[in-house]
């Protein structure tokens, strides 16, 4: 952690707050949903630090009643634990009663001001420390022993403590009347712009100050930038006050010792502070970082994406360490070097991340803060092309035969027949798909939808396993045992994997039923612009890289063709 003033000492969040999770929750159904009553809130509601109820759902009295000790009291922290890591956001109870989906946890301060420990939350050393302990690859996720193991530094002294606790008390508060304010000039931009753009309304006789023009922008730049600084001069006061009394402290009896104290917090509570010996502003690098992913929010990128890029620059930025107009290609180098040494990375993987080093140092030139995109000179890693293996039709025979349930052989004809991905697999519900017409209705990836189609022996597996069910649930694949939940990416990729061990079959997961869809559409002759369609590829390249030809096909060809 580095080092901290003598007079302050390490506690885990788990000293500091109840850590708190749903536990055994079988989810709600459309039957459970109303138009007004209790709200329930997920990860994907925590939007800039507050809770943005527009998402949210409705519970019954019954179904919110079932988990009383989940139910959201005033200031309760609530933080991401799976998918992408960290938001957090506090609540208030001005939004009403309101419970948690299993997606997220429950931080309930016991002895520290819930601001203080929301603003320790949110700075990029937790960040970091959240996203380094996930516990999977493919569907990241936290549980709640590593939240609370957690450490942060904190003034022993119960009463600087409480002076700072109160001051970041007094900067949450104006964040949240600020945000809410804001909702109320974006609810009533939309509203005038349509009928201002349409002519039902005319301002050009309205004597309107041009200042208030940029009123919105100014209010989120101030909020940002003023909570930021004045939360840097409390710890830089701190750092100060804590040096004045070590020395003291030897010459001095404990009502002195305390006289100092207040003396000292009285004196500089009026004076500004300037550290001249940190070379480095991280409030300048973040800032720079949210413009650009605003600006890759505009151009169409979606959420799953900006998020990527925010972890791996935000990553780059704590170890580096340095203002980014002082970053060079030879920091970025060795960054790239000790990251695939550290995680044992593939070159996939390190060219990725040089992909989007260049887009955020690209972007920093293209806007003039920088002079020269120091990843110009990093080149494409240059990786081996491999021929990845499909499953043969003697392997799909012995994987239907070795099949103990109905839902995981309904799973297998699926992935055989359509090639979807698996996330596309597990959030297909019963009503997306046409048995007449043999086809479904997928969401890919950036929220595309595409129809693709299954054969027969799909549908009457897929048939049979719905006979079996006797759950209400809308999905269309569930666990086999109560409370018949959503069946997850990591819930069929274990099953598929225990599947692969029993019968002998090296690494079969779902995406190489993909691979092998493609593969064999390519060798029966259909044109790869339809396999593409099938795929939801946006670039043709992609599909290629999927589709391996069979080498005897590529023989005939040649005799074919040339002889």
């Amino acid at each position: 952690m580095g080092e901290i003033p003598e007079s302050w000492e390490i506690k885990t969040i788990g000293n500091l707050s109840e850590v708190k999770g749903r536990i055994g929750w079988r989810g709600y159904t459309t039957n459970d949903l109303v138009d007004e009553g209790p709200w329930v809130v997920g990860g994907k509601e925590i939007t800039s630090g507050f809770i943005d109820f527009n998402s949210a759902k409705h519970l019954t009295r019954e179904k919110y009643e079932e988990s009383p000790e989940i139910m959201l009291k005033d200031k309760d922290l609530i933080i991401a634990k799976t998918g992408t890591i960290g938001p957090i956001a506090m609540y208030y109870d001005i939004y009403g009663e309101a419970t948690l989906n299993p997606n997220v946890g429950l931080i309930r301060s016991k002895n520290i001001a819930p601001a203080l420990l929301l603003s320790f939350f949110k700075t990029p050393r937790a960040q970091y420390y959240l996203n380094e302990f996930t516990t999977s690859s493919v569907q990241p996720a936290i549980n709640q022993t590593t939240i609370k193991q957690l450490e942060v530094a904190l003034p022993s002294d119960i009463q600087l403590l409480n002076k700072i606790g109160d001051k970041f008390e007094e900067i949450n508060l104006l964040q949240f009347n600020l945000n809410e304010e804001i909702k109320k000039l974006q609810k009533l931009r939309d509203t005038l712009l349509p009928k201002l753009m349409s002519g039902e309304i005319d301002v050009s006789q309205i004597n309107c100050d041009m200042h208030q023009y940029h009123y919105l922008n100014y209010i989120n730049m101030f909020t940002l930038t003023h909570s930021i600084n004045l939360i840097k001069v409390l710890n830089m006061k701190t750092k100060i006050i804590s040096k004045i009394q070590n020395q003291m402290k030897p010459y001095l009896n404990q009502g002195q010792y305390i006289k100092l104290t207040n003396s000292l917090l009285n004196s500089l509570q009026d004076i500004d502070v300037i550290d001249k010996n940190n070379e480095l502003n991280e409030v300048d690098n973040f800032k720079l970082l949210n413009l650009f992913l605003s600006a890759k929010q505009v151009e169409g990128c979606s959420e799953k994406t900006i998020k990527y890029y925010k972890s791996t620059i935000e990553k780059m930025l704590m170890k580096i360490r340095k203002q980014v107009y002082n970053i060079n290609t030879d920091d970025l180098r060795k960054y790239l070097f000790e990251h695939k040494n550290h995680k044992k990375s593939s070159k996939t993987t390190i060219d990725n991340i040089r992909r989007i080093f260049s887009s955020f140092f690209s972007w920093l030139e293209d806007e003039d803060y920088i002079i020269k995109n120091p990843v110009r000179r990093i080149h494409r890693v240059k990786t081996g092309r491999v021929v990845k293996e499909v499953l043969t039709d003697e392997n799909l025979e012995i994987l239907r035969d070795n099949c103990e349930e109905i839902r995981d052989l309904a799973i297998v004809e699926l992935l055989t027949s359509t090639g979807i991905r698996v996330g596309e697999l597990v959030r297909l519900n019963i009503e997306d798909i046409n048995f007449y017409e043999r086809e479904c209705i997928v969401f890919g990836k950036g929220e595309s939808e595409r129809v693709v189609y299954f054969d027969a022996r799909t549908k009457i597996h897929l048939l049979e396993y719905l006979e079996t069910r006797i759950d209400e649930n809308p999905a269309l694949f569930v666990s086999l045992n109560n409370p018949y939940e959503r069946l997850g990416i990591s819930g069929v990729e274990t099953r598929l994997r225990e599947l692969g061990r029993k019968c002998n079959i090296n690494k079969v997961h779902p995406h190489k039923f993909r691979r092998t869809m493609a593969t064999n559409a390519i060798d029966k002759g259909m044109p790869i612009e339809q396999v593409q369609k099938l795929l939801g590829h946006v670039q043709i390249d992609t599909t290629m890289q999927y589709a391996m030809v069979n080498q005897s096909n590529v023989k005939l060809a040649h005799r074919k063709f040339i002889g």
